[in-house]
């Protein structure tokens, strides 16, 4: 190899998995290495081979024992500081720009871009654990930008060891990004089922919002913590904390935000029985998320448009709505969306008397829920298979998991079920 070779070797051996043309010149170029011509010279040389994705985007990477190999060049040379950081800066960048590029209209571009590149973005974390307390600030920013990304690939327990890794790690966190991490956090820990932890991050997040005096975010964390009041059925509470979310949300620029305090709202409504007013709480929701382009947001709304219907009898009205919602799911293979809206679709089937279609579809949104681990969305399709065994004459099953939903609500402490 000529000595320009092995310099575009070492330094692209320090991407994990793949990477893309245009972020290797960003990190492993400079003005004395032309990294274009390097890949091109260790491609013809059988170290480094091209990988096109299916819409014909050229990816590339190495073979691992190749690539162990030009890693441990890259950290015995004086290249390692410089690339590496200049890695853990482009990442920590990327992970911010996800945040809010993942709800709006190009939503499924990035998913499928983070989809590529999450080795990177591990490997960028663990180099910042490297770095010690220097590395804290760019860690964290790349913990917490994914939270969304987790949560719709079904990786909820590795989004929130990082988060937590991250936080311990840090020191001098700016206030801003401490309090995007803790709500973060709090919002893995909702869905893992650990619900007094995840109050205790939306209150640690409200302090932190609060000491900037931050109106958006506090709003956000009285709309967390009014949810976790709701699904604990303390409604009243529940309410007032949302509805002043609601105001903050109104007397600021905060639209993005407005659809999720919309929807706890509507869950009230439903609780109530006042199906006018969810109603109309889920269909402003949905058209801000549409407005914002907010693919997985849709089909979110879509699930709660679809309950609304079927307690109104209309399950024509409501199985659109399923239609609608799988459409944006499965675009943005959302395993966690998707397995909502086949428990919707299975609560539809049974009102049809449709009961073996009913619970393939439970059995299928089950196993998916188990392994992203939503203890919350577990409980209730558990609440629903059992209806489906009921249904079915199989009581004593259905008395089982009956009983497996109730216990494993107790053992969190989430007491509502929005079905």
């Amino acid at each position: 190899l000529t000595p320009q070779d092995q310099a575009a070797f070492r330094r692209l051996a320090l991407f994990s998995g793949s990477f893309s043309l245009d972020v290797a010149m960003e990190i492993a170029g400079d003005e004395d290495l032309d990294i274009l011509e390097g890949v091109s010279s260790l491609i013809d040389k059988s170290l480094v081979s091209r990988v096109d994705r299916e819409d014909g985007a050229a990816r590339f990477r190495m073979l691992e024992t190749i690539r162990e190999f030009g890693l441990h060049q890259l950290r015995s040379s004086d290249d390692y500081a410089v690339v590496s950081q200049r890695f853990l800066d482009y990442y920590a960048e990327l992970a911010q720009a996800s945040v809010l590029a993942t709800v709006g209209p190009e939503q499924t571009a990035w998913m499928q871009n983070l989809d590529d590149e999450v080795a990177n973005l591990r490997l960028a974390m663990e180099i910042a654990l490297e770095q010690g307390p220097s590395g804290g600030t760019r860690g964290l920013q790349v913990a917490s930008g994914l939270w969304r990304f987790w949560l719709s690939r079904g990786l909820i327990s590795e989004g929130h060891g990082w988060l937590v890794r991250m936080l311990e790690h840090g020191t001098e966190i700016p206030a801003m990004l401490e309090a995007e991490a803790r709500n973060n956090l709090g919002n893995l820990n909702l869905e893992l089922g650990h619900l007094e932890l995840a109050r205790q991050q939306y209150l640690l997040s409200r302090d932190l919002y609060r000491s900037i005096d931050d109106a958006m975010g506090m709003a956000d964390e009285l709309n967390n913590l009014g949810l976790i009041e709701l699904l604990q059925s303390r409604f009243d509470s529940a309410r007032e904390q949302l509805e002043e979310s609601l105001r903050l949300r109104r007397t600021t620029t905060d639209r993005l935000g407005l659809p999720s305090t919309l929807s706890n709202l509507g869950d009230i409504a439903m609780v109530d029985g006042d199906l006018d007013t969810a109603e109309g709480y889920f269909l402003e929701a949905y058209q801000v998320r549409r407005e914002f382009g907010n693919t997985r947001g849709i089909a979110l709304s879509c699930h709660s448009l679809a309950l609304t219907a079927a307690y109104r009898g209309d399950l024509q009205k409501a199985h659109r709505w399923i239609d609608e919602g799988e459409f944006h799911a499965q675009a943005l293979n959302d395993a966690y969306a998707t397995a909502i809206l086949q428990v919707d679709r299975s609560l539809m089937l049974i009102a049809e008397h449709r009961v073996q279609g009913a619970a393939d579809l439970q059995i299928v949104a089950l196993r998916s829920l188990l392994r992203i681990g939503s203890q919350r969305m577990i409980a209730e399709t558990l609440d629903a298979l059992a209806g489906t065994c009921i249904a079915a004459h199989r009581y004593e099953l259905g008395a089982r998991l009956l009983g497996k939903a109730r216990a494993l609500r107790d053992d969190h402490a989430i007491s509502i079920s929005s079905r």
